[in-house]
């Protein structure tokens, strides 16, 4: 090989798009809350900032149900503490929504953040999904 295919080949290889990763994309900080055969599927996508972690939560009501006063009900251990807390939704059946709650870090030891989703069916009882 001589110094000009090998120029050649070092100019055309940045050019080559890289497989991506999982672990590099943003579909990495996507987690399961609630199963797919659950009759609220949820699923949070995670950004860390330095001392914030922002929860973006997409809710799916995969019922025929108007589900009323839809609360993301979330608790901490550790040094962890939960800023904004969502508030309560109304989600017509088959409709899907998506709520954010922040969590503050105080210090870098272990934390846990878990809670489930509580919400109102017209003419039933309260009814929870625990979220994983």
């Amino acid at each position: 090989v001589d110094e000009l295919e090998l120029s050649l080949l070092h100019a055309t290889e940045g050019t080559k798009k890289k497989e991506t990763d999982i672990t590099t994309t943003a579909l990495s900080k996507v987690y399961q809350l609630t199963g797919f055969s659950d009759p609220i599927y949820a699923e949070a996508y995670i950004n860390v900032n330095q001392y914030d972690i922002v929860l973006d939560v997409l809710v799916v009501n995969q019922t025929p149900d108007t589900l009323q006063n839809l609360t993301l009900e979330l608790a901490t251990l550790g040094d962890l503490k939960l800023v904004d807390k969502p508030s309560p939704i109304t989600l017509a059946g088959n409709d899907f929504c998506n709520t954010k709650a922040q969590v503050k870090v105080a210090s870098t030891e272990t934390g846990i953040i878990f809670g489930n989703i509580v919400y109102d069916v017209p003419g039933s009882v309260e009814t929870a999904a625990v979220l994983s």
